[in-house]
C-alpha cells in the first residue's frame, strides 16, 4: 500500500464524517426550528 493510497483513503474518510457532521447539525437547527415554532 503505497503513501497515495493511504492519502486518499484518509481524505475519503474526512469528507464522509464531514458530511455526517453537516448533516447532523442540519437535522438539529431543523428540529430546533420546529420546535420554536411549533412550541412543543
Amino acid at each position: 500500500m503505497d503513501l497515495l493510497s493511504i492519502v486518499i483513503d484518509l481524505a475519503t474518510f474526512i469528507t464522509k464524517f464531514l458530511w455526517l457532521a453537516v448533516v447532523l447539525a442540519a437535522v438539529q437547527a431543523a428540529y430546533r426550528y420546529l420546535k420554536n415554532k411549533f412550541h412543543w
